[in-house]
C-alpha cells in the first residue's frame, strides 16, 4: 500500500509539472486550483486516452483570455489526435457540450481557422465551423 501511494504521488507530480502542450501563464492563473486536474486530463488526452479526451472537452469554466488559450490547446489536441479520433470523441458530447467546445475553438483558432476547415473537415463540420 505504501508503494502504491508513493508511485501515485510521483505520477501526479509528474503530471502537474509538465503539460505536454504548452499552457500560457494566463490560462495557468485562471485555472488556479484546477491546474493539476487540467494538466493531468490534457496529458492523458494527448496520449490517446479517449475517456480523458471526453473529460477534457467537457471543460466549460474558462472565460476571456483563458478561454482563448484553452481553445488553442484544443486545436493542438485536434492536430495531434487527428480528425477521425477527434470527431468520434465529439460524437460522445451532448449538444450543449459540443456548442461550448465549438465556442472555445472559434476564439482560440485565430489565424488557424482555415487550417481546421481544410485539414480537419469532419471535426469542423461537427462543431459547425464555417469559413469566415
Amino acid at each position: 500500500m505504501k508503494y502504491f501511494l508513493l508511485i501515485s504521488f510521483f505520477l501526479l507530480v509528474g503530471c502537474i509539472e509538465h503539460p505536454i502542450v504548452p499552457i500560457s501563464n494566463t490560462l495557468e492563473i485562471a485555472l488556479d486550483r484546477k491546474y493539476a486536474q487540467y494538466v493531468c486530463k490534457l496529458n492523458k488526452a494527448y496520449s490517446h486516452d479517449s475517456t480523458a479526451l471526453v473529460d477534457f472537452l467537457k471543460i466549460n469554466y474558462l472565460y476571456d483570455a483563458a478561454g482563448y488559450d484553452h481553445g488553442y490547446v484544443l486545436f493542438q489536441l485536434l492536430k495531434h489526435c487527428g480528425d477521425n479520433e477527434f470527431v468520434s470523441t465529439l460524437d460522445k458530447l451532448s449538444q450543449n457540450q459540443l456548442s461550448v467546445v465549438s465556442q472555445y475553438f472559434e476564439v482560440g483558432l485565430d489565424s488557424n481557422f482555415r487550417e481546421v476547415i481544410s485539414n480537419y473537415p469532419m471535426s469542423a463540420k461537427k462543431m459547425g465551423l464555417k469559413n469566415k
